[in-house]
C-alpha cells in the first residue's frame, strides 16, 4: 500500500515539475509558432560580427563557431559560404539543412546566436548627450532620443534627419507629429550605424522673442505659431512688462512693426488680436513705466535705507540731537 501511494506521488510530482518548468526552445530549422500575444515581438536578425554555434544534432563533429563576416557571410562545412546577414537563426538553420541534407541524412540543425557584434546608432546636434549608443533590435528613434536625453530647446523637432547607414537616403522625420500620433504604429525603426541629426533652430526657421519674458529665445514657430502661444513658450510674461506695448518687427529688407496688446489678445481670441507669426518674426515684449520705477526702487532704496539706519544708530550711539 505504503509501495503504490509513493508511486503515485512522485508520478503527481513529477507531472506538476514538468508543467511548471520552462524548456529552453532549441533554434533549429523548424519554425515554432508563437502563442504569444502581448504585443509586437521582433525577431532577431544576424548581423555582421555575430559569433554564431552551428551544430547537427548526432553528429559533434559538425559542430562549429563561426563569426559573421563584414560581407554578411559565414563558412560552414559542407556548405562553404552561406548569406547569414538579416537572417533570423531560424531561417539561417533551414538554409544550412537544406544544403547539408545531400550529406546527412534528415538533419536536424541548431544555431546558437553566442555573441553579438557592436551594434550603435549615433545621435548628433541639438540632443541633450549627443554620441553613439548600443541598439537593441526593435528599438526606434522615440527609445534613442530617450537615451541621449531627449532635445534641446534650441532643437528644430520637426526637421530631425536620419541617415541610413544601409542606404544612400535620408529620412525626414517630424518629431512631434511623431508624439501626437500613436506611437507604436510611427515609431520610425532604426538599424545598427544609422545616424540621427537633430538641426537647431536659426532665424529662418523660428520666432525670436526677447524683453520681459522669463524665458527669452528663439522657438520653432509650429510650437509658437501665434502671439499667445509664443509667449507661453517663453513663459509669460514678467511683472515689469507692458503688455499693450508688444512689437512684432517682420522682415529683413525692409522691416515692418506691428503693435501688440496681449490682454485684448487674451480677452478677443482671433487672428486680428492674436498675430499669427511667421518664420524670422522679432517679439520685443517692453518694460513698463511701473516696472522701470520698480527696477529703480529695488536699486536704488536699499542703498538708501543702509544710510538711514547708519545715521539713527550713530545719533543713538553719541546721544546727537
Amino acid at each position: 500500500m505504503l509501495r503504490k501511494l509513493f508511486i503515485f506521488c512522485f508520478i503527481l510530482f513529477t507531472a506538476v515539475c514538468l508543467q511548471a518548468g520552462e524548456m529552453p526552445a532549441a533554434v533549429t530549422g523548424q519554425p515554432q509558432s508563437d502563442t504569444s500575444a502581448q504585443g509586437p515581438v521582433y525577431e532577431y536578425l544576424i548581423d555582421a560580427g555575430d559569433i554564431l554555434e552551428i551544430s547537427v544534432w548526432g553528429y559533434d563533429e559538425l559542430t562549429r563557431d563561426v563569426i559573421v563576416r563584414p560581407d554578411g557571410k559565414i563558412s560552414y562545412i559542407l556548405v562553404g559560404d552561406i548569406a547569414a546577414k538579416n537572417q533570423t537563426p531560424v531561417s539561417l538553420a533551414a538554409s544550412i539543412q537544406a544544403r547539408i541534407s545531400e550529406y546527412v541524412k534528415k538533419p536536424k540543425v541548431t544555431i546558437i546566436l553566442k555573441k553579438t557584434g557592436d551594434k550603435k546608432v549615433f545621435l548628433l546636434g541639438s540632443v541633450r548627450a549627443p554620441g553613439s549608443y548600443a541598439h537593441m533590435q526593435g528599438e526606434g528613434l522615440l527609445e534613442a532620443l530617450s537615451e541621449a536625453g531627449g532635445l534641446t530647446r534650441e532643437a528644430s523637432p520637426g526637421e530631425v534627419k536620419i541617415f541610413r547607414k544601409n542606404t544612400s537616403g535620408i529620412e525626414l522625420v517630424d518629431f512631434e507629429d511623431l508624439l501626437s500620433a500613436d506611437t507604436q504604429s510611427r515609431n520610425v525603426q532604426l538599424q545598427p550605424g544609422d545616424v540621427v541629426y537633430v538641426p537647431e533652430l536659426t532665424k529662418s526657421r523660428g520666432v525670436f522673442i526677447f524683453g520681459e519674458v522669463p524665458q527669452p529665445g528663439l522657438y520653432d514657430e509650429r510650437r509658437a505659431p501665434t502671439l499667445l502661444a509664443l509667449i507661453a513658450c517663453a513663459g509669460g510674461l514678467k511683472a515689469s512688462a507692458s503688455p499693450s506695448s508688444i512689437r512684432v518687427v517682420r522682415g529683413d529688407v525692409n522691416p515692418k512693426t506691428i503693435h501688440a496688446n496681449f490682454d485684448r489678445a487674451l480677452s478677443r481670441p482671433g487672428p486680428k488680436e492674436d498675430i499669427a507669426l511667421l518664420s524670422g518674426d522679432i517679439v520685443y515684449v517692453p518694460r513698463s513705466v511701473l516696472g522701470n520705477v520698480t527696477t529703480f526702487a529695488s536699486q536704488i532704496l536699499p542703498p538708501l535705507q543702509v544710510i538711514y539706519y547708519l545715521n539713527y544708530i550713530i545719533k543713538e550711539v553719541m546721544d546727537l540731537p
